[in-house]
C-alpha cells in the first residue's frame, strides 16, 4: 500500500493532466469509442430520476389521445373516448380553437383565461409525435419515468446523428483543407484526421448537454422538439450525400425524413434553411440551377403548407406561437425584436438576458442587440 501511495504522490499535477489528455484523445479520435462516449454521457445526463410528474399540456395530451369520460362530460368533444385512432393523432396536440368549438369549453373549465380573445387557436400538427405519446399512454400508462425513458431513446438516437453529421463536415473540412493547401499557404496539419474526429466529438457533446436543448427534455408533451430534431438532422445528412454522390436514393430519403420531421413538430422548417445554405456556399453552379436542387424540398414545404392550412392546424392571434403563412406582419415585428435576442445570447453565451430589464426599458437591450450582431 505505501508503494502505491508513494507511486501516486510522485505524480505531478502536469503529469496528471498529461495522461488525462492522452486518455480522453485515445477515446475521441476512434470513432467508435468516441460514440459509445457520447451515449454514455447522454444517458447520465438524461436518465430520468423517478421523481416528478406529469404537468400542464401533459394531462390535457393524455385526455386528446386517450379519451376522458369525466372531461367529455364538461364539454371537451376532444376528450371523447370513442374517437378513431386517426382523429386522436390528429388531435393530439389540439389545444384550443374556436372554429372547432373547443374555445368557450377550455375558457370555462380554466384552460385558458377568461379575458382571452374570440378569435385564437393553437392547433399544432404534429400526428408524428402524438403517435409516439399514444403509444406512451397505452403500454406505460401513468408511469412517468417509462415515458421519459421512451423520450431518452430518441434523445440518444439525436446524438448519433448529430454525431455522424458532425463527423462528415469533418471529413468536408479537411479534404477542402487538402485542396486548398495546394494553392495557398494555409497551414492543413491543423485539419489532421484525429483533430477533426475529436472536433466532431466535441461538438455533439457540447450540444446534448446544451441547456437550450435539455431544458425542457423531462417534460413529456415537448418531446417533439428534438424527434424532429432527430429527423431533421438525418434529413439534412442525407441531403448532403445526395449531392456528393448523386444517388436518388439520398434524395428520396433526405425528403421522406424531412416531410416526417415536419409532421413531428414546425420548427423542422429550419432544416430547409440549412439545406438551402450548403446549396448556395458549397454547390458551385449558376443560380438557376442552385435553384432546381433545392425544388424538391420546396415542394415538400409546399405540400405540407396546404394540408395545415386546409386542416385548420396552427396558431392564429396568440403572442406565444405566430404563424407567418396568417400573421406575416406580426411575424416580422416579432422577428425584428426576437433575431436580435438570439444572435446576442449566442455571442456572450448567456441566455434570456432581456428578462433583466424594464419592460419600459427593454428596447435599449433589443437596439444593443442589433448593434452587436
Amino acid at each position: 500500500m505505501s508503494e502505491l501511495q508513494t507511486a501516486a504522490q510522485s505524480v505531478t499535477p502536469i503529469e496528471l493532466m498529461t495522461r488525462l489528455q492522452l486518455f480522453i484523445t485515445t477515446i475521441l479520435t476512434r470513432p467508435a469509442r468516441a460514440l459509445l462516449a457520447i451515449l454514455c454521457i447522454t444517458i447520465i445526463t438524461h436518465l430520468p430520476s423517478g421523481f416528478g410528474s406529469f404537468v400542464a399540456d401533459d394531462y390535457m395530451q393524455w385526455a386528446m389521445l386517450k379519451g376522458s369520460p369525466a372531461l367529455q362530460a364538461q364539454g371537451f368533444s376532444k376528450a371523447d373516448v370513442n374517437k378513431p385512432f386517426t382523429d386522436r393523432l390528429l388531435d393530439g396536440f389540439h389545444f384550443f380553437s374556436d372554429k372547432a368549438g373547443t374555445l368557450q369549453s377550455y375558457r370555462d373549465y380554466g384552460n385558458i383565461p377568461w379575458w382571452s380573445g374570440e378569435n385564437i387557436s393553437m392547433v399544432p400538427f404534429r400526428p408524428v409525435a402524438a403517435l409516439t405519446h399514444w403509444i406512451d399512454y397505452t403500454v406505460f400508462g401513468d408511469t412517468l419515468w417509462l415515458h421519459q425513458l421512451h423520450s431518452l431513446l430518441y434523445f440518444m438516437l439525436l446524438a448519433m446523428a448529430l454525431y455522424a453529421l458532425y463527423r462528415h463536415m469533418a471529413e468536408m473540412s479537411q479534404k477542402g483543407a487538402r485542396e486548398s493547401a495546394i494553392n495557398t499557404t494555409i497551414n492543413s496539419s491543423l485539419y489532421t484526421n484525429q483533430a477533426m474526429l475529436m472536433v466532431a466529438a466535441l461538438a455533439t457533446i457540447m450540444a446534448i448537454v446544451d441547456f437550450s436543448l435539455t431544458r425542457s427534455f423531462l417534460w413529456v408533451v415537448a418531446r417533439n422538439s428534438y424527434l424532429a430534431c432527430t429527423l431533421g438532422v438525418n434529413s439534412l445528412l442525407c441531403f448532403i450525400r445526395w449531392r456528393e454522390q448523386r444517388g436518388l436514393h439520398w434524395l428520396v430519403a433526405s425528403l421522406a425524413l424531412f416531410a416526417i420531421a415536419l409532421l413531428t413538430a414546425e420548427a423542422a422548417l429550419a432544416v430547409a434553411g440549412y439545406m438551402g445554405a450548403y446549396v448556395l456556399c458549397i454547390e458551385r453552379k449558376p443560380l438557376v440551377k442552385k435553384a432546381l436542387i433545392i425544388a424538391p424540398v420546396i415542394a415538400v414545404i409546399l405540400l405540407w403548407r396546404i394540408g395545415y392550412s386546409e386542416g385548420g392546424f396552427g396558431a392564429l392571434n396568440i403572442a406565444q406561437y405566430i404563424d407567418p403563412g396568417r400573421s406575416p406582419a406580426q411575424f416580422a415585428h416579432n422577428f425584428l425584436w426576437v433575431f436580435p435576442q438570439i444572435m446576442f445570447n449566442q455571442i456572450v453565451g448567456l441566455d434570456t438576458l432581456i428578462v433583466f430589464f424594464h419592460p419600459e426599458q427593454q428596447w435599449k437591450f433589443i437596439a444593443l442587440a442589433w448593434i452587436v450582431t
